[in-house]
């Protein structure tokens, strides 16, 4: 009898055991995973409904499926690292860092042989094309002594500038509720001088119309002056000016100056989507492109490289007279 009872406890202990085994085995997963199923399976539908690079991703050989082993934020962000190469893609969940692609600059290799140029032209250095271009890779740092800081003036303006030979139109932003739908018009009285300079550096982006409008409007009026197009390290978007002035190059004398521009290009219209504390901002299609473009996070590369600081000598040496505008102002 007492043998019988030691028996069923031994079973009872072990039946026990394997319960709370279980449980812990459990709880440990739930409190390591970072992740729900409901969570994974929401980002799956979301990429393959709504995300315009998705196809790109599964030429890349992504599958869905690696989501679901996914564990971790940061697991999951190794795989858009992987497998997307957009930078308006941005992802984030409640208490964790927010994912954004990490953007790179061209930089010119201004040691590289420069014995051609004079010693005070230094600072103009024209860039060549996607083939052939003197650029050296390195990684975008905002505090790098090579870079510089975003201009603080986000508005759109017009005036007539340098004795009346230029036209000045500062394109702060393509926010299309700003003073910016105005530029749709503004090629009638841009048309009338010898230059016309517009300047998009750190514009954040917006809407295409009026841009599109302006040139169309150009090419209407037969112009044969010289369009000079400003931009830097933080024009993104559709305030990357080129992505449409890039279209008209057969047609009009188009000059790029500044930096390589913020690279984010290859996927338009973004749509915000929200799952509890899961955030998307995803592009919902292509957006054709003009051949200079070097990729998402790179930009388009400049016909002539110059830093803000250096732009009234940089017009100074092409002989285009910008008095009346203080290219540094922040």
């Amino acid at each position: 009898m007492i043998v019988k009872k030691s028996k069923e406890r031994r079973v009872i202990f072990l039946f026990i055991s394997i319960l709370l085994f279980t449980f812990i085995s459990c709880a440990t997963n739930t409190v390591h995973s970072e992740l729900t199923k409901h969570e994974k399976d929401w980002i799956k539908a979301t990429l393959e409904k709504h995300y315009g690079g998705y196809e790109d991703m599964l030429k890349k050989g992504f599958s869905s499926d690696m989501i679901d082993d996914v564990t971790t934020i940061s697991e999951l962000y190794q795989l858009f690292d992987t497998y997307v190469q957009d930078t308006h893609f941005s992802f984030s969940k409640t208490g964790y860092n927010q994912y954004r692609q990490k953007r790179k600059a061209w930089i010119p290799d201004l040691d590289r042989d420069t014995s051609n140029i004079a010693a005070e032209n230094k600072f103009y250095y024209p860039a060549k094309n996607n083939h052939g271009q003197d650029y050296v890779y390195a990684e975008y740092l905002i505090d790098s002594p090579k870079e510089e800081k975003p201009l603080k003036d986000y508005s759109y303006y017009e005036k007539s500038i340098g004795n009346n030979e230029t036209y000045y139109i500062r394109v702060g932003t393509c926010d299309n509720n700003s003073s910016y739908k105005k530029m749709s018009n503004s090629y009638v009285s841009a048309a009338k001088y010898k230059n016309i300079i517009l300047d998009g550096r750190s514009n954040n982006g917006g809407g295409q119309n009026p841009l599109f409008d302006f040139f169309n409007g150009l090419v209407r009026s037969a112009y044969t002056g010289k369009i000079y197009v400003l931009q830097d390290y933080h024009s993104y978007s559709a305030g990357e000016l080129y992505c449409v002035a890039g279209r008209y190059t057969e047609t009009l004398n188009i000059i790029l100056i500044g930096t390589n521009s913020g690279g984010m290009q290859k996927y338009a219209n973004c749509v915000a989507y929200t799952n509890g504390g899961l955030y998307f901002w995803l592009p919902s299609n292509y957006f054709s492109l003009p051949e200079r473009f070097m990729g998402e996070g790179l930009g388009y590369p400049a016909d002539i490289w110059s830093l803000s600081v250096d732009l009234k000598k940089t017009f100074d040496f092409l002989n285009v007279n910008t008095t009346g505008i203080n290219f540094t102002q922040k």
